[in-house]
């Protein structure tokens, strides 16, 4: 996890549309330290049956989802440097084998090194015949950046302590099944990464509030604990049911509705935990009014008002 904020670099969108793959943008964020750019990339959805699956190994055409191309490797990122084109490696990355709604697909954080103005990313895939596709995304100037750079320790916390008792201190029941976005839908950043709440040795940050549709949103909640109160909750994760990470709710009419834990991860090293959950939750309107806690970090229930930018 990164412990300073930094400036939004882009609200998303599709870059490369192929009948082999989808890639997007689900967003980028600029520091003094470089530049992250986070990609989504959906193959299409595998719709054989699985006796159909069997008679394609045994004809040895291998398990090839569409268009006779396995899944094999990646994409290939890079970025214009003059006219060469340096490589980007991921420093995090996730996956799903999808079903036969959605096909597999995986989030990659690629890291590149500080960069202002713009960016002329390049993106390719071999196996699957995608060519070169240059895509230039602004960004914004070193000032913007270096103002933006702040540690999360030390950035104000946007949402405020509840009062128990009252309707914006407990978590709702979850609402019906969990909500499925579009097949290459990324959805459209529209909140800066900020700190939510905040004690002495634990730290929620908002690192990614999307729009999906109407009525959906995706979230992406980071978390961090240091010292005695990040080896108590390491403690906590292995050893019951209940999710140790945080919780999240949208307030509306009075009713918190628990948001959908979509994926998470977590790690520890000594002294130092981080974990990162994505949810989705439910959209009324233009504001959000958001209800965040980490119990197992001492962080009770906070309520953050948060405007929709560009919704």
């Amino acid at each position: 996890m990164e412990t300073t904020l930094g400036v939004p670099a882009h609200g998303g969108g599709v870059l490369v549309r192929h009948p082999g793959a989808t890639i997007s943008l689900l967003g980028g964020v600029s520091r003094t330290s470089g530049l992250d750019v986070d990609l989504l990339v959906r193959r299409p959805a595998d719709r054989r049956t699985a006796l159909e699956r069997q008679r394609d190994v045994r004809e040895r055409r291998g398990d090839v989802p569409v268009g006779g191309v396995p899944v094999t490797g990646g994409p290939r990122v890079g970025w214009l440097d003059g006219d060469r084109v340096r490589p980007a490696h991921p420093v995090a990355w996730s996956s799903e084998s999808g079903d036969r709604e959605v096909g597999p697909h995986h989030r990659a954080r690629y890291r590149l090194p500080p960069l202002f103005d713009e960016v002329r990313l390049v993106i390719a895939w071999t196996a699957l015949d995608i060519p070169d596709a240059e895509v230039t995304l602004p960004l914004p100037d070193r000032e913007a950046v270096a103002r933006g750079t702040t540690p999360v320790w030390d950035a104000p916390a946007l949402a405020t302590p509840t009062a128990r008792g009252s309707g914006a201190h407990g978590f709702g029941e979850r609402p019906g099944a969990a909500p499925r976005p579009g097949v290459d839908e990324p959805g459209r950043v529209v909140a800066a990464r900020r700190v939510l709440h905040r004690a002495d040795h634990a730290v929620l940050v908002l690192d990614r509030l999307a729009v999906l549709g109407p009525d959906l949103l995706s979230l992406d909640l980071e978390c961090l604990a240091r010292g005695d109160v990040a080896r108590e909750v390491t403690a906590a994760f292995p050893s019951g049911a209940d999710d140790p990470g945080p919780r999240v709710a949208v307030l509306h009419g009075g009713v918190a509705r628990t948001g959908h834990a979509l994926r998470g991860s977590s790690s520890s090293g000594g002294d130092v935990l981080t974990c990162a959950r994505e949810f989705a939750l439910e959209r009324h309107g233009d504001v959000v009014d958001l209800l965040v806690a980490w119990p197992a970090a001492g962080l009770g229930p906070a309520l953050a008002r948060i405007p929709l930018d560009r919704a």
